[in-house]
């Protein structure tokens, strides 16, 4: 967190300012940090700390760490991966 209480993301040299997140959008992004999690472990992070309202952010939000290069997708059926895209 800086100093203004926006979220910072680092990894070695390579850093990125999400901004301040609401308290639900800050708790999905720790989810994402801890470990793989579904769209409905987000939307469940989400609505714990913000409500339905919030939810609207969300997508938002991984739009831009997907292109910023901080998030992949892993798309699985009947429970094993299928496919996985990681940023470069």
């Amino acid at each position: 967190t800086g100093p203004d209480a926006s979220t910072l993301l680092f990894l070695g040299r390579r850093g990125m300012s999400l901004g301040v997140l609401t308290p639900g959008l800050a708790a999905a992004v720790r989810l994402l940090t801890a470990r793989p999690c579904t769209e409905d472990d987000l939307h469940l992070a989400v609505l714990a700390d913000d409500g339905e309202a919030a939810l609207l952010k969300l997508p938002v939000l991984l739009r831009r760490l997907r292109v910023g290069g901080w998030l992949g997708t892993a798309v699985e059926v009947g429970g094993r991966p299928t496919l996985t895209l990681r940023p470069l």
